[in-house]
């Protein structure tokens, strides 16, 4: 865009020289329609900016939506995977003690 803009002024400096100085008219009408052509590259090029930056920007949100489905998603996970472990450890608790009664049980059994 930069370019462009020193495009534009260099080519405005030199019809301004241009019409100062004796030179013919088609020299003139070249200098003005491509002053047009830089004006209009220059329009486009800032509309195609602003797009660029609208897709870039909803892309954005997009990412950002996605990572917290993602973090909510990990957080469920985290919280079966815990729950899961506790009934494990609760099974094997149970286990334990389940063995226990039944050792309790046969040593009385075999005192008596």
């Amino acid at each position: 865009m930069q370019r462009l803009q020193e495009l534009h002024a260099d080519y405005t400096r030199r019809l301004l020289d241009g019409q100062n100085r004796a030179h013919g008219i088609s020299q003139t009408v070249s200098y003005r329609n491509f002053l047009v052509q830089i004006g209009a590259l220059m329009d486009r090029t800032v509309q195609d900016l602003n797009a660029a930056r609208a897709v870039h920007a909803a892309a954005l949100r997009d990412l950002q939506r996605t990572e917290q489905e993602q973090n909510k998603y990990e957080a469920l996970i985290e919280r079966e995977d815990l729950k899961a472990s506790e009934a494990a450890e609760k099974a094997e608790q149970r286990a334990f003690e389940e063995l226990a009664i039944s050792r309790y049980i046969q040593q009385q059994r075999s005192n008596a």
